[in-house]
């Protein structure tokens, strides 16, 4: 079998495995969209709920740390770093804002993403 469609082959069966994890652990059934984004995530990105990569709150999607670093190693980046964005930060009420930055290589710029942890 080529490498080609041995990657649909194992993408097919990733998201198989995800949507019945997401369907035996979400709370009620799930709608046409939550789906089709679970469907997106796990194809573009490789995620896996079994692993921990990403969990739903609240009917949206959210990568976890554990998904990030495996997203990077993945990818072949040599480092992340991670800041709290304090002013959009409020503890009382359990609002993080974090900016992370991803470095493809030791001499690149790196390329700058924003997340919130909003429960």
């Amino acid at each position: 079998m080529n490498a080609r469609i041995a990657r649909k082959v194992g993408q097919a069966v990733l998201v198989r495995q995800n949507l019945r994890i997401a369907r035996r652990s979400n709370e009620g059934p799930m709608g046409r969209v939550l789906i089709d984004r679970l469907r997106e995530l796990t194809l573009e990105f490789g995620f896996s709920l079994a692993l921990g990569d990403f969990t739903c709150l609240d009917g949206s999607w959210y990568v976890t740390h554990a998904g990030l670093l495996r997203l990077a190693s993945r990818r072949r980046c040599v480092g992340i770093e991670v800041q709290h964005v304090f002013e959009s930060c409020d503890q009382s009420i359990g609002r993080w804002v974090f900016r992370a930055t991803v470095y493809k290589a030791r001499e690149s710029r790196g390329f700058v993403g924003y997340c919130d942890a909003d429960p």
